[in-house]
């Protein structure tokens, strides 16, 4: 027998985190598809790398859809939103974007003393195929 035209995956994708500034950085943003069908061939994928300080997190690509980087912290909008200085946090992208999926507010800063410059973490991409 020869290979199907096609097949049904799994696909879990996450975007590179925010990384730090006046506040914490936001999560990359997630996208899950429990049936993805893709085609027979070669797939390009890139994976989303951390951001360093004052930068956003990078995006992570698959299959025509977008994970979105984390905002960096101090008030940007990113995948799910850096966290704010003395505000509420930037918004969070990820589920207002073509590719759907989840990402959140950034959370309530506690002012200019809570200085962080740390790195996002890199995103991932997870395929799940079961052969028949």
């Amino acid at each position: 027998t020869g290979a199907p035209a096609s097949a049904t995956i799994q696909l879990m994708m996450v975007a590179g985190g925010g990384g730090g500034r006046y506040g914490g950085g936001g999560a990359g943003g997630y996208i899950y598809r429990g049936s993805f069908s893709i085609g027979v061939g070669s797939f390009s994928a890139i994976i989303g790398a951390g951001g360093g300080s004052f930068s956003n997190g990078g995006d992570t690509t698959f299959g025509g859809l977008t994970a979105i980087g984390g905002g960096y912290g101090g008030e940007a909008s990113g995948g799910s939103g850096g966290g704010g200085v003395d505000s509420a946090g930037a918004s969070g992208l990820q589920p207002t974007s073509s590719s759907g999926g989840f990402g959140n507010k950034g959370g309530w800063g506690g002012g200019y003393s809570s200085i962080s410059f740390g790195s996002g973490q890199a995103g991932i991409i997870r395929i799940r195929y079961k052969f028949q």
